[in-house]
């Protein structure tokens, strides 16, 4: 599991070098960043993670424990997991796009970076 959340990781940190923007237009970034690139690159390699840690938490969870013996203790695990699970996607939801609207960086009124960071982190 620990492998694979570094592949995420590392996923992220590519989209977030990625969301820098080049100065093309007149954007302000790193000239010559192929951001469409790099943005897809980190897409597949977040997908690769997610594909390897979301099955194996799950599974590694309910190894804990001695069946039938701890049948309520297990049904009290995967209840709670999946409550966890669901309000980090819904605290995500709201603060992600808070952080990319409401902070400037780069020289621009938004913050794409930071917002991608955040999960990289």
């Amino acid at each position: 599991i620990f492998y694979v959340s570094m592949i995420y990781a590392i996923g992220q940190l590519v989209i977030t070098i990625g969301s820098v923007g080049d100065t093309k237009d007149g954007n302000k970034g790193i000239e010559g960043l192929p951001t469409t690139a790099l943005v897809l690159t980190g897409l597949m390699i977040v997908g690769v993670g997610t594909g390897g840690i979301k099955p194996c938490v799950a599974t590694f969870g309910g190894d804990q424990f001695k069946l039938p013996e701890q049948k309520k203790e297990s049904l009290t695990f995967f209840s709670i997991f999946y409550w966890m699970v669901n309000l980090g996607s819904l605290i995500s939801m709201l603060v992600t796009p808070q952080l990319r609207a409401n902070v400037s960086c780069l020289g621009q009124d938004y913050c794409f970076p930071l917002a991608f960071a955040v999960p990289a982190g």
